[in-house]
């Protein structure tokens, strides 16, 4: 494939989407497209060839020879002839409804000097006009605008922005501004259906390419991709490796304004969801030189957004963060107990919108719709064991609101871009703190208030560390381990959750305390009267060993002694302790919820170790608690 390092500036050629266009601007338009009447070269109409207005999605773009404009540059217009073989001919451009157009005419020379102010003035009102216009938004987002400039102007761009904070339409404006075509690198097809939706509704021209499309339909796109048919081209990745002579075509005649990379997190090794196809986008991007990338991603560390500046070779980028915080979310994190079911039946009803249930099965899917159902919930399941047509039905439904809550696992979750989801429930705990932020950013994306929850089984953490053992790269395993410990960490954390996600994506916090997640609220609550003397039991078990034998134990050797049992692992010294065999009379069971009660609480910690070994401790709010009660025997 050849490098075209001198690509004939395509901005001097573009043409109208003449949408919304009214038939006096088209006179208009008409009247101005006529070529001067005074001119010594041949004219247009001597070639007979007419220079026409075209209609929505046809366009005039240039044939990439290699030469400048000025020394002469074909340009394809209706019946492919006419040639432009003077200088004085340049492009005028004018936004009447919005809209670019060009007219080919003589023209005095540009003046360099123009205010620079007034031409970014100008710039931004017809952006805002092609926003309203083609979205319904009054104004864009904070960085929106910025990134959209940026792009249009050639310089990459690499944006973190939480998820709902309006990603998708910085690679959806661009395309709009230049009249040129968009490639969108999506990991997931369900997402770039998704998108492809939602601009159907809007009425704006996109496509989807990928494996799921027979030969005759992908000739079909790409022939309507060459014809301007498309102004946008979501495509996979793997099927992005396979298409080189496409992206040749498209960019030859129809020019491309930006390569975007959806959910670039896949980019890094660094990253929780790392794609080694990802890393071969660089390829399209060596070949499009001159062609701006946009990277994009809601979950990215420091760490990983350095890798994904590095793999994609953009030296003078510009990095955009926003906030990572949600404030409109309200987080929970629960141990799965009996009452786990009642409880997510209880949030439906509370959630009063839809809701999306995250299962790390695909049978739990199905059980947990199915239970749902019984209770008189509207749920479907939703995995990739159901077949496409089903798949696409199920989401379709899910966004048109024709049912209340979907139960999926995480393939689902990508492609979900409903703003008025107003409860996201993990039923398992998720691999990573990246996906777990990912999966509840789908909720209250409308701004409006919506929870968040999480119950989770120790055995979670089971069967993901077996499944780390089994990767064979030492790097790639490495990186897994850590994740699992991070996330991990934040299910037993007793701090405020916000601040953990937070300080997790490099965002610094000072001693906040959101009041919107079960670990502020803890503070707040009374364990109830009947539990005081045994969450004493525990606090004093639990001190007694550190302080006289400088041990810390896991919540199940805990659990041994205050059965009182006679298991190997219970040494003598511990049948010693005050409240050995306290709680006999309770099953193991029963006992292991109990102190788990009591982290969620406030009053112990699960501490993090390392390795994924967790030790129970006490907290200073437990401290504080365990001094209190003590001066009740006291005074008795």
């Amino acid at each position: 494939m050849a490098t075209h390092s001198t690509k004939t500036n395509i901005n001097n050629f573009r043409t109208p989407l003449l949408k919304n266009v009214k038939t006096a601007e088209l006179a208009k338009l008409a009247e101005l497209a006529k070529p001067p009447k005074k001119t010594n070269e041949k004219s247009l109409s001597e070639d007979n060839d007419t220079l026409v207005i075209p209609k929505k999605n046809m366009f005039i773009t240039t044939k990439n020879s290699g030469e400048s404009a000025a020394a002469g540059t074909n340009i394809r217009t209706k019946n492919n002839k006419t040639k432009i073989d003077n200088a004085n001919y340049v492009n005028t451009k004018f936004v009447d409804s919005g809209i670019i157009g060009n007219k080919i005419a003589k023209t005095k020379p540009i003046d360099a000097d123009a205010n620079k102010k007034e031409k970014e003035k100008e710039k931004f009102a017809r952006a805002k006009r092609l926003l309203k216009e083609n979205f319904g938004h009054d104004d864009f987002k904070p960085f929106q605008y910025k990134i959209i400039d940026n792009i249009v102007s050639g310089t990459d761009v690499v944006a973190v922005m939480p998820t709902g904070y309006g990603k998708s339409l910085c690679f959806q404006m661009p395309p709009l501004i230049t009249g040129e075509v968009a490639i969108v690198i999506s990991p997931l097809i369900a997402l770039m259906a998704d998108q492809k939706m939602i601009l159907d509704k809007l009425g704006m021209s996109s496509c989807c390419y990928n494996s799921t499309l027979c030969q005759n339909k992908k000739r079909e796109i790409e022939d309507g991709l060459l014809k301007g048919l498309y102004r946008i081209l979501y495509i996979t990745p793997e099927s992005l490796a396979l298409s080189s002579a496409l992206i040749d075509r498209i960019y030859e005649f129809q020019g491309i304004c930006m390569i975007a990379i959806d959910e670039a997190h896949c980019l890094s090794s660094y990253g929780f969801d790392f794609r080694p196809k990802y890393r071969e986008i660089v390829n399209t991007r060596k070949f499009l030189k001159d062609v701006p990338v946009l990277a994009v991603t809601a979950t990215a560390t420091n760490k990983v957004i350095a890798d994904i500046q590095t793999v994609m070779e953009m030296k003078n980028n510009i990095l955009i963060k926003t906030s990572f915080d949600r404030p409109n979310l309200t987080i929970n994190v629960k141990m799965y107990s009996q009452n786990t079911l009642d409880n997510i039946i209880k949030i439906l009803h509370d959630a009063n919108g839809p809701a999306i249930i995250y299962c790390l099965t695909k049978n739990d899917t199905e059980m947990m719709a199915e239970k749902l159902r019984d209770a008189g919930v509207d749920a479907k399941a939703y995995h990739s064991g159901l077949n496409k047509d089903d798949r696409f039905k199920i989401q379709e439904q899910f966004m048109n609101s024709e049912y209340s809550c979907i139960t999926a696992t995480i393939a689902f979750g990508m492609g979900i871009n409903k703003p008025d989801i107003r409860a996201v429930i993990h039923y398992g705990c998720p691999q990573n703190i990246e996906s777990y932020y990912q999966e509840i950013g789908r909720a209250g994306r409308d701004c409006k208030e919506s929870s968040c929850h999480m119950f989770y089984k120790q055995k979670d953490f089971i069967i993901q560390q077996k499944f780390i053992d089994d990767i064979k790269n030492p790097d790639y395993k490495k990186v897994r381990n850590n994740l699992l410990q991070v996330i991990s960490s934040y299910v037993n954390t007793n701090e405020c959750r916000r601040k953990y996600i937070l300080n997790y994506f490099g965002q610094n916090t000072d001693n906040i305390m959101c009041g919107k997640c079960d670990n502020c609220n803890a503070v707040q609550r009374k364990i109830p009267k009947k539990d005081e003397y045994k969450l004493f039991q525990v606090l004093n078990t639990v001190l007694t060993i550190r302080v006289t034998k400088g041990y810390s134990f896991g919540i199940s050797t805990y659990v041994l002694i205050f059965k009182g049992s006679a298991a190997q692992k219970v040494k003598n010294w511990m049948k010693e302790l005050v409240f050995y065999g306290s709680m006999r009379n309770y099953s193991v069971k029963t006992i292991n919820e109990l102190i788990y009660s009591f982290i969620e609480l406030g009053y112990l910690e699960n501490h993090d170790v390392g390795d994924c070994v967790r030790v129970l401790r006490c907290t200073e709010y437990g401290i504080k608690f365990g001094q209190e009660y003590e001066k009740t025997f006291d005074n008795s």
